[in-house]
């Protein structure tokens, strides 16, 4: 039963702005057009870390059910909304002792590795709710799961099933990453910096090379060619996502540490 909508106060309103800048907290491009969207979709619970500050593309998004690239759910929107939300009180009060660049850059590092698993949700949603979840301490991480156990054979119906993961999820991935060097030039570590860059050259090759399979396979003559073609697709993206991630929480962990300890 759909609950009745509670307006929410005035006050309230302008502090969950203020908190976000008036700024999309998922797309983070400052628009006029932005509203104020209920994380649980029940309109009539107002409590402030339920409130996020989106944009109406993104709220079309947060409300539609079709595939998840075009749905933002819940999880991904509370997470986005609380990191974006500690980078904006870090923007508008910069601590005097330093400790305010490094703060900031760990959430610059959290972004990056969201949004590199924000293509691993998207790949689960395409694969159904029956992938195989292997032995206990068989696999490093759910990366290598997915390369090991998840990519699926090639067919011409499974090659157009997989296609929207390998062209609008990876041009988002891309997209964001972009945006990340592009808003914290000086605050993100030179290295990971240049990982980034890497990764959305190494992902417009992979997004480019998917879309030429089927012609590709076309000019193989044996059949045992295909997998590999259309496998290794999947491999490489993954490959690259996972050193992003992994380096995004490691440098962020030890940042972390020298926030405690400067502390």
């Amino acid at each position: 039963m759909a609950k009745d909508r509670v307006a929410i106060p005035d006050d309230l309103a302008a502090k969950v702005m203020f908190a976000s800048d008036r700024t999309c907290c998922v797309c983070r491009l400052h628009s006029p057009k932005v509203q104020i969207h209920h994380i649980d979709e029940d309109p009539s619970n107002n409590a402030f870390e339920n409130l996020a500050v989106i944009c109406l593309h993104c709220h079309s998004d947060a409300h539609t059910k079709g595939a998840f690239v075009r749905n933002l759910t819940p999880e991904l929107i509370r997470l986005y909304n609380s990191s974006w939300r500690d980078i904006v009180q870090l923007k508008l009060t910069p601590r005097g002792d330093g400790n305010g660049k490094l703060e900031l850059a760990a959430e610059a590092l959290l972004e990056a590795s969201l949004d590199a698993h924000r293509w691993k949700l998207f790949f689960m949603f395409l694969a159904g709710p029956t992938l195989p979840k292997g032995k206990p301490g068989e696999f490093v991480d759910v990366w290598d799961l997915m390369a090991n156990l998840w990519i699926p054979k090639y067919s011409e119906e499974v090659y157009s099933h997989y296609k929207p993961l390998f062209v609008e999820g990876l041009l988002e991935v891309r997209v964001r990453f972009d945006r990340l060097i592009q808003l914290f030039p000086d605050v993100l570590p030179p290295e990971f910096r240049s990982r980034l860059v890497r990764a959305n050259r190494q992902l417009e090759v992979e997004q480019s090379v998917y879309l030429t399979v089927p012609r590709l396979i076309g000019t193989v003559n044996c059949a045992e060619h295909d997998e590999p073609i259309f496998y290794q697709r999947f491999v490489e993206v993954i490959r690259v996502l996972r050193d992003v991630a992994n380096d995004a929480d490691g440098i962020r962990k030890s940042l972390t540490a020298a926030i405690k300890f400067e502390s």
